[in-house]
């Protein structure tokens, strides 16, 4: 419907580590898993945040440059977000903001600016039951599930390297290579960041 894919704006709450997983992965499943080519972050530690019981930033943000040319933009936490969660993917043809869940909460088609999406069933029961049954489709047929840990780690990796441009204060390549830790952790643990913990 939006044509090729341009560019993406990716929104999550809270922390980049617990949260933006879930949206890196939805922006790299409109992309057919893409691989990353570099980012480049930030960080607000004008408080240091704890999230299951793990050190956590205000807000993160950052650059994800992928193989193919396509760009994405992440906040993650913050004021002045435009959507609360989700991907905001921007075609060709078209754009659509899609929250978690997978409702679009607007889109448009340059072509047709009379286009609707369809209505999004609010049935967290009928989701589920078509996660298992994806599951459950993929033991048999061999491909990879779409809640696969394998694209949990291909977030994962965006999520290091973005915290490790923080470290390192510039853009890292991928696959990210020479990091063992948490690079966000180990720089509070550092005392990089002179804020206080809530």
């Amino acid at each position: 419907l939006i044509g090729e894919v341009k560019r993406m704006d990716l929104y999550s709450p809270r922390n980049l580590l617990d949260c933006g997983t879930h949206t890196i992965d939805q922006a790299l499943s409109f992309i057919g898993e893409a691989t990353v080519k570099w980012v480049i972050g930030a960080v607000d530690t004008s408080e240091i945040r704890k999230s299951f019981n793990i050190d956590s930033e205000a807000m993160a943000t950052g650059t994800i440059v992928f193989e193919n040319g396509i760009r994405a933009n992440i906040q993650v936490g913050g004021p002045d977000m435009d959507m609360a969660t989700g991907v905001r993917v921007i075609g060709s043809k078209g754009f659509m903001e899609v929250s978690w869940p997978g409702q679009i909460n607007r889109a448009v088609i340059y072509d047709n600016p009379s286009w609707q999406p369809p209505k999004a069933e609010d049935d967290r029961d009928e989701h589920m039951k078509r996660v298992i049954k994806n599951v459950m489709d993929c033991l048999e047929s061999g491909e990879e599930p779409e809640l696969s840990y394998k694209k949990a780690l291909r977030a994962g990796e965006v999520i290091f390297a973005l915290y490790e441009s923080v470290r390192r204060n510039a853009r890292v390549e991928l696959p990210l290579t020479g990091v063992s830790d948490n690079p966000f952790v180990s720089m509070v643990e550092e005392g990089r960041f002179q804020t206080a913990v809530k």
